[in-house]
Formats: C-alpha cells, structure tokens, sequence
C-alpha cells in the first residue's frame, strides 16, 4: 500500500514524520518514508490552494498512491478547534497566496526547482 500524506508546511507534519522510517528525500517538497509495509510519501506542498493544487497534481501525474490524505491547520486559526481534532471543510476561501507573520506578509514564489519565501517590505 501506497500513502500520500499532503501538508503545506513540514511543521504540521514533523511529529507524525518522527514516528515513520525515513527512507528519502526525492526534492525539496517530497520525502519518503515507511511504517510497516506501508509506503508513505510526504508532500509539503506550501501554503494556500494554488500551491497545494499544483504540486499534488504533479505528484499525482507521476505517481500512483492507494489513498491521499491531507493533514494540518487547514487554514484555520480559531480556538474553538482542539488540537488533533478532525474536521470536514465544507467551504474554502480564495483569500491571498502568502501568509501574515506578525507585520510582515510572506509571499511565496513558484520555482522549478525549489519554493522561496520572501520577505516584503512593511
């Protein structure tokens, strides 16, 4: 059995990631690792749907898994939510491509090769 699990950043993913075998790192966004006689790829695919959307469709193009699963904060920052708590998205925003850090915005840009975050200017 084969296992996609999508996260946009490593940081949501790390303590799962901690507890599986690592087996490689195939780029910058995808890494493989093992738990039992399961495959499970890692994509970290970066923040917000346009880059969730583009890199799990090229995985996918190349790459046959048994299930997908994505897994993080979903977007969310409320505290009605308990941390581990499951929960079923049932509308998505298109709001931004980047993300608030105090009073900073980070924007992220699309590489081939590998994804930046820059800093703008406040």
């Amino acid at each position: 059995m084969k296992v996609l699990i999508v996260t946009a950043t490593w940081m949501e993913v790390r303590l799962l990631a901690d507890e599986l075998n690592f087996i490689e790192e195939t780029s910058s966004i995808l890494r493989r690792y093992s738990y039992n006689n399961i495959l499970i790829d890692i994509l970290a695919s970066g923040i917000g749907t346009t880059f969730t959307t583009f890199h799990l469709t090229d995985v996918l193009m190349h790459r046959k898994y048994s299930l997908v699963i994505n897994i993080g904060i979903a977007g969310s920052f409320t505290r009605d939510l308990k941390i581990g708590q499951v929960v079923d998205i049932v509308s998505e925003e298109f709001a931004d491509l980047g993300v608030e850090e105090g009073s900073d915005f980070l924007i992220q840009v699309l590489s081939i090769a590998t994804n930046f975050l820059l800093k703008t200017v406040s």
